[in-house]
């Protein structure tokens, strides 16, 4: 339920992704809230095959992609904002919005990152999780460059002022409050080459695309291979401990 959002992560998260989210009828519906209806929706499009003329051209193929991307969401943000309210769509979007490795929705992120409700975010924790959303590996706090999600944090929060959420007095105040990150638990194997191997796929594709695309990958590691490997590694450097 929307209610049970604290009015700081959606104002956090409309000031950082569409502050006219209310003000306009109609369009323009924010991409990144008509994607998540059509997650929540369960619809699934099915792809266009590419001519055989753009097979050849991998930057035509791409353009392509990203333009028949861009005309579903015109599409289903025309369909959206006559279905449901702009409470409604904003709901499901805090509800289905992906930040970060398996934390999808505000519920789930709030409890990977700060081990806590969502109804219990302050205003410092609101304005790091409505950061995330737009590139979730580059700046998760538990990413290779933290410092990027404070970074990204005081920008949300500067945006809050702006649209007269918060005063300047809090805007300050804010990313002086301290954040008290949760234990990173993943069970991802070989967590290293998974990270590269999706840095390498978000810089070809982009970050939500990764997010939110469902792709299947598939890899040269061998799993076994790897950890047999790393065994004897550690068993020959142990004997040569003395």
């Amino acid at each position: 339920m929307l209610s049970e959002i604290p009015r700081n992560m959606q104002e956090a998260t409309i000031a950082i992704e569409d502050k006219s989210f209310y003000q306009e009828p109609g369009f323009p519906l924010p991409a990144s809230f008509a994607r998540h209806i059509l997650h929540s929706l369960r619809i699934r499009y099915r792809a266009v095959r590419p001519s055989p003329s753009n097979l050849s051209n991998p930057r035509s193929l791409r353009r392509n992609r990203v333009s028949r991307e861009k005309i579903k969401e015109i599409i289903l943000a025309f369909w959206a904002e006559r279905i449901y309210s702009k409470n409604q769509i904003l709901e499901m979007y805090l509800n289905q919005v992906p930040y970060g490795g398996t934390a999808w929705g505000i519920e789930a992120a709030a409890q990977t990152y700060f081990g806590k409700s969502a109804k219990d975010l302050n205003l410092a924790e609101a304005a790091l999780l409505a950061g995330l959303p737009a590139a979730p590996s580059e700046y998760s706090p538990f990413g290779d460059h933290p410092e990027k999600a404070f970074e990204r944090q005081k920008e949300v929060l500067r945006r809050m002022t702006e649209d007269k959420y918060i005063t300047p007095a809090e805007e300050t105040v804010a990313p002086c409050h301290p954040i008290h990150l949760a234990q990173m638990d993943t069970a991802i194997r070989a967590p290293h080459f998974v990270m590269y191997v999706k840095d390498l796929l978000e810089q070809k594709y982009g970050a939500r695309l990764v997010e939110q695309g469902g792709l299947r990958i598939t890899t040269s590691l061998d799993l076994s291979i790897e950890q047999n490997t790393e065994a004897i590694v550690k068993q020959q450097v142990e004997s040569l401990a003395n």
